[in-house]
């Protein structure tokens, strides 16, 4: 199978179509497009979200583990309360190694209000590198979905495109991304390691959204795709409106990935009506966090809409992960 998520035919036929008991108070029910599930309690919603973290340096580890789930919870409108981890360790794993995870998610939690309340954590020999699994659970009265979307409502990004897979080339392709980019600029890129979460901007945009999602896997294209499958909805979204950093379209540029297609995670999308789009734009400039009005909700497919008024259809394309591996292209 290809690296990344499931595709959406094998995630139907051997995961979603094999969900155990029935769960009579799923508001949210596991479907695509949902990072995350919840349940109906009566008075409020409890919002679950589970996620693995691999594959990244050791110093930010432990950081990312909690954040990548907390991310899933904060986008469906819940704040982040108590974490469950599994800590998986290969062999030669040494005590330095825990001890970086744990203090790592020990800070990340108390800086998120998080209690971390059990798991479980041990030393396996199928493991090649640390493995860290975690589930958050948050509560809201008021849940973000896509069911809530509606044809016309305004699509904000929050954030650039790319930056999350250009820097973790900067990090593992030190010496190419310093000849695309410089010595300074490069390690610029390579200190945004720690951007790769939107648990404060969701937050922030929880009053005026009804429905956000995070851009990871598949970046803004697969996410919009993941949108179309649940709710049935396209968009139109204007090419000259989509945030890229300058320095990021140079890396990506050079590994042929595109910026609309690859892992974004820390940016975000939001669906707002036009009055709350506005309001939610100003509350995003005044804590200095950049967005864009980049399209509208439509009935139709989602859509690029170049400045000539051309259109061409946004499909979801591969992750870029094997672009992390390749050698940059010289044209």
């Amino acid at each position: 199978m290809d690296v990344g998520k499931l595709p959406p035919d094998l995630l139907a036929r051997y995961v979603l179509g094999r969900l155990g008991a029935p769960a009579d108070a799923l508001a949210a029910p596991p479907a695509p497009g949902h990072d995350a599930c919840a349940l109906d309690l009566g008075d409020r919603f409890l919002v679950i979200a589970s996620d693995p973290a691999l594959g990244v340096s050791l110093d930010h580890l432990g950081y990312l583990a909690v954040h990548y789930s907390a991310s899933d919870v904060a986008v469906f409108g819940a704040t982040p309360q108590y974490l469950v981890s599994d800590i998986l360790l290969p062999p030669e794993s040494d005590v330095a190694v825990l001890d970086t995870i744990t203090s790592q998610m020990d800070t990340a939690c108390r800086d998120l209000g998080i209690s971390i309340i059990g798991g479980h954590s041990g030393v396996y020999p199928a493991l090649a590198e640390p493995v860290v699994v975690t589930t958050v659970l948050g509560f809201t009265e008021r849940l973000l979905s896509p069911a809530n979307i509606r044809p016309g409502m305004h699509i904000l990004l929050i954030k650039g495109l790319g930056g999350e897979t250009a820097c973790h080339l900067a990090l593992s392709r030190q010496e190419s991304i310093e000849s695309v980019l410089g010595t300074e600029r490069a390690g610029i890129l390579r200190g945004t390691v720690r951007e790769a979460t939107c648990v404060a901007e969701a937050h922030l945009l929880g009053p005026w959204a009804v429905c956000m999602h995070d851009l990871t896997e598949g970046g803004l294209f697969g996410a919009l795709d993941e949108m179309r499958v649940a709710t049935g909805l396209g968009a139109d979204l204007q090419e000259g409106a989509l945030i890229v950093d300058p320095d990021v379209a140079k890396v990506l540029g050079a590994f042929n990935i595109d910026p609309c297609t690859t892992s974004s995670t820390g940016a975000l999308i939001a669906f707002c009506t036009a009055d709350d789009a506005t309001d939610a734009k100003e509350a995003l400039a005044e804590r200095g966090i950049r967005s864009a009005d980049i399209g509208l909700v439509t009935r139709g497919p989602v859509r690029v809409v170049g400045a000539d008024g051309s259109t061409s259809e946004a499909l979801a394309g591969t992750d870029g992960y094997s672009a992390h591996t390749d050698p940059p292209s010289r044209s």
